[in-house]
């Protein structure tokens, strides 16, 4: 009685597992391309600005991206929008970003495509943003360290 209980559970189990699709379950292609991120004051270590928050996308086939700020930082405008390989628990007060994709005041009120740093490449960025291990940063002159914004990248799949 016992081993058909657990074959009828792990068959439920399977069941459920294979259609219940995460990011890798996306088919491969321009779907996978997109990617977004929500950045709240909330998410940064150490911020009492729980208000601030912007939204990114990102296409890591071409480096484009858009930016929409929602609430505005208290700690002023925003310079620097970056992404950055980290987990969310992660510090990144001195991590390297993998892309910048603005760092002037102007060019962060809209789109561009964005600058790789280093070693970076579009798919080292898509690998990562897949895995959920790609941090949005925005910051400010008044709260550069930690960012004034931050949040987790995620695949869109449009």
């Amino acid at each position: 009685m016992r081993t058909s209980v657990l074959f009828t559970v792990l068959a439920v189990a399977l069941v459920i597992g294979t259609a219940c699709k995460g990011p890798d379950g996306l088919v491969e292609g321009t779907a996978t391309d997109t990617n977004a991120g929500l950045a709240r004051g909330a998410n940064v270590s150490g911020s009492t600005d729980t208000l601030a928050e912007g939204v990114v996308t990102f296409n890591t086939s071409n480096g484009a991206y858009g930016v929409t700020i929602t609430h505005a930082p208290a700690a002023g405008p925003v310079d620097s929008i970056m992404l950055i390989t980290a987990t969310a628990a992660a510090s990144i007060n001195t991590a390297t970003p993998s892309a910048i994709l603005c760092s002037t005041t102007a060019t962060c009120a809209a789109g561009g495509t964005a600058t790789l740093v280093g070693a970076a490449t579009l798919a080292g960025i898509k690998t990562s943003i897949r895995a959920y291990g790609t941090q949005v940063v925005f910051t400010t002159t008044n709260r550069a360290t930690g960012g004034a914004m931050r949040g987790t990248m995620y695949p869109t799949g449009q």
